[in-house]
């Protein structure tokens, strides 16, 4: 059991310090993590990826113009939100829901 927190916790670690680093920052999901607008956006859509989502109403959710929006997403994800729900949708719809929490 103390081995398994401590693989987490380095794990964690390493994370932040990827993340912390601005040589490796980068385009992806997991930089956007650590954007506070589009970690709220990509959390809302994982969290309920059947919901009727669009770029007006996350761009709502966040706090952000739709326009400033759709633009940062793509620049900090790498894909335009439409496409990054749609393989959100495939990826959960191939997995038993257990799997993705």
């Amino acid at each position: 059991m103390i081995a398994q927190q401590l693989a987490y916790m380095m794990l964690i670690q390493a994370l932040r310090l990827y993340l912390a680093d601005a040589t490796t920052a980068g385009r992806g999901w997991l930089s956007a993590l650590s954007d506070k607008h589009m970690s709220i956006a990509i959390t809302s859509m994982h969290r309920d990826p059947g919901y009727p989502w669009t770029l007006h109403l996350l761009a709502e959710r966040v706090g952000m113009s739709r326009s400033v929006f759709a633009l940062r997403f793509r620049e900090i994800v790498g894909a335009t939100l439409m496409e990054y729900l749609t393989r959100w949708r495939m990826l959960s719809g191939c997995r038993p829901s257990e799997e993705l929490r």
